[in-house]
């Protein structure tokens, strides 16, 4: 189900992001397609929540970054219902475009 998720409630948890380091480039031409789209200028994020109504990010922690940057207050999302263990095997199936994953992070 995509809702609108305050940016304010999403956990950027390393444990969680696949990527061992950001892209400036794309947080920056994120930001710039949200600063002249809104926050509909990209697809959703991809966010468990769990049954204690933490908000982990699974797919687009650059989005994430790139909205923030840009000043907006919140973005759409995907959201699942789960536990951190299934963010964490949910991050691990995306990723399949934009930079290739390096060795470490496979």
């Amino acid at each position: 189900m995509i809702v609108i998720v305050p940016l304010a409630a999403l956990l950027l948890d390393k444990g969680i992001q696949v990527r061992e380091i950001f892209y400036p480039g794309n947080i920056a031409e994120y930001a710039r397609l949200y600063a002249e789209g809104g926050n509909t200028a990209l697809p959703p994020i991809l966010v468990i929540k769990s049954a204690r109504g933490q908000h982990w990010v699974v797919d687009g922690f650059h989005r994430v970054h790139a909205a923030r940057q840009a000043k907006l207050l919140d973005v759409p999302a995907e959201v699942k219902t789960g536990t951190y263990r299934d963010a964490v095997l949910l991050a691990c199936s995306q990723n399949k475009h934009g930079h290739p994953l390096t060795a470490t992070e496979k």
